[in-house]
């Protein structure tokens, strides 16, 4: 805009989603999950993988501020917030004057607390981004901006194009900070536009099935990413297409490459493993289940290695059960001393205590039993 001197613009904004899914959530998930970035939505229009980063500021009498960063901009707010004794927020975005407004209560004594937020309409936050990133280049919008679903718009002039990160990269960035937006994006791809209507990956469940001979016990996820806590997965099966994947030539080095090394980077980079051995793992969890999958080096020897903790009701005992594991395997050290037991925990109890509910709505119907077994993410 700035190439062809535009410095105002008399019109509005729109982006343009006719035939495109608006945001939904599978309907399967869990609610604790749906104000984590993990659990963010899927749309037709997705922004910096569909969560916001929010820094929490509350200081004794002092009214409390929260600042959200969309793709790393500041977006108008207005807020109402009181201080309490944990934090619970809504978000909601205002069309009519184009912010967010942020409401609810922030715990005593926080100065930046970071926390990564699920935009429940992805679109409706593009569209503050994107009005806001304008002004601060100095082009003013006259108008609103809004969302078309059902417009039929004609007589666009192209001004250039956005071409996503190659898959491999997607794959990366799935498997090191776990955004499951690109899991589910690729299921719904895949499938063809009547089954896209269940929001289950159907194709790419009959893909494994049927390259492998997996039967629905051992193999049957409800979603792409595998957060719902009603799929089915099995070690097993999880081992078997892992070693497939290893003799897919065309595959296997980027999916390895796709993996954070163990006690290094990504989401396992806090895990402890032996000094013989190499590890490139992807981490997964949910309520009642921890567990890791990928490849291990020993000895100039390559292994696929499936962990899965059912019944675990605490992360720490299970990675130091996991390294207790890969000690005993491949190691002539002694064992680690086991994790001490610790107490069970009430099944309404929530992963983490600065996280509410406030941003899902009413309709989701998301179970959260934790009695499942055989689940991973």
């Amino acid at each position: 805009l700035e190439e062809r001197g535009i410095t105002r613009i008399t019109g509005r904004l729109i982006i343009d989603l006719r035939g495109f899914p608006r945001p939904f959530f599978n309907e399967t998930w869990a609610d604790e999950d749906l104000d984590e970035y993990y659990g963010a939505p899927i749309s037709g229009f997705n922004i910096a993988d569909n969560y916001a980063d929010l820094y929490l500021f509350s200081s004794d009498g002092e009214q409390p501020v929260v600042e959200p960063n969309v793709a790393s901009l500041l977006v108008p707010t207005h807020q109402e917030l009181l201080l309490g004794s944990s934090t619970q927020l809504d978000l909601t975005p205002m069309r009519r004057a184009d912010t967010l407004l942020i409401s609810g209560t922030v715990r005593e004594g926080l100065s930046g607390r970071h926390l990564r937020w699920t935009m429940p309409d992805p679109p409706s936050y593009a569209t503050m981004w994107l009005n806001e990133g304008l002004r601060l280049e100095g082009i003013d919008l006259q108008d609103r901006p809004e969302l078309n679903y059902d417009e039929l718009i004609t007589g666009l002039d192209t001004l250039g194009y956005y071409t996503s990160l190659p898959a491999d990269t997607l794959a990366k960035i799935t498997n090191f900070r776990s955004s499951n937006i690109y899991a589910e994006g690729l299921a719904y791809a895949l499938n063809s536009y009547e089954q896209r209507k269940t929001g289950q990956p159907t194709v790419m469940r009959s893909y494994w099935r049927e390259r492998l001979g997996l039967t629905p016990t051992e193999f049957y996820p409800m979603d792409g990413s595998g957060l719902s806590p009603e799929g089915r997965l099995s070690s097993g099966a999880l081992s078997l297409i892992l070693s497939e994947l290893w003799r897919d030539q065309s595959l296997h080095k980027p999916f390895l490459t796709s993996l954070p090394e163990a006690g290094v980077e990504g989401t396992v980079r806090s895990l402890s493993i032996p000094s013989e051995v190499t590890a490139y793992l992807k981490s997964g969890s949910m309520r009642g289940v921890r567990g890791y999958a990928g490849y291990l080096l020993h000895e100039d020897k390559w292994y696929s290695i499936v962990y899965i903790a059912n019944g675990a009701i605490n992360s720490a005992e299970a990675r130091a059960t996991f390294t207790r594991l890969l000690t005993g395997l491949f190691t002539q050290q002694p064992l680690p001393p086991p994790p001490a037991p610790t107490k069970k925990i009430a099944a309404k109890g929530k992963k983490h205590s600065e996280h509410s509910k406030g941003s899902k709505k009413a309709s989701h119907k998301a179970s959260s039993k934790s009695s499942r077994k055989g689940k991973k993410r």
